[in-house]
């Protein structure tokens, strides 16, 4: 019995949200989310970005970035994707050869290993908390940077994830 008014209570409790959310004032639903792109009116190439610097574009369609570090020979290309876009793993591995390894930065954190089921869940928090508050959505929660590197390379993680707070804020602001 009280199992059932749990479930009923839980149900309209999902009803309201959900007609809050959907008939509620405008201001409900976050202004357009951010969008991260690199686009061809702002030149981006040699802005220092906390330790490395822009060389330049390196894939229009992907928007992505060719980097520099200074303790690195070989250029390091940075492609930004949203959380619910999907990426194209294999087709990136494709064009990295083996000696290249990718490092994924997402709300600051550094790994190797991208688990895109924490990274939506992270991401439906951070929505849902935006909606509740009547706040826009940090682009930081709806992108992640994959770093692709020369394995000869060796980079410290926090500045992986002080670069791409960086690199967001710079691809973030309009044009």
């Amino acid at each position: 019995m009280i199992a059932r008014r749990l479930v009923l209570a839980a149900l309209l409790l999902a009803a309201a949200l959900g007609g809050y959310f959907r008939l509620g004032p405008r201001a409900a639903a976050p202004a357009r989310e951010a969008k991260i792109a690199v686009s061809p009116a702002r030149p981006l190439a040699g802005v220092p970005v906390e330790g490395f610097f822009i060389e330049g574009v390196g894939d229009r369609e992907r928007h992505s970035l060719r980097l520099r570090a200074p303790n690195c020979r070989w250029p390091i290309f940075v492609t930004p994707a949203h959380v619910f876009g999907a990426a194209a793993e294999k087709l990136i591995a494709i064009r990295y050869p083996t000696s290249w390894r990718a490092f994924y930065v997402y709300r600051g954190k550094t790994s190797q290993n991208f688990s895109r089921f924490a990274a939506l869940r992270q991401f439906m928090i951070g929505r849902l908390h935006a909606q509740l508050t009547l706040s826009q959505l940090d682009p930081v929660d709806m992108y992640y940077l994959t770093f692709h590197a020369s394995a000869e390379c060796q980079f410290d993680p926090e500045a992986l994830a002080r670069a791409s707070r960086g690199l967001i804020a710079l691809m973030a602001r309009p044009a």
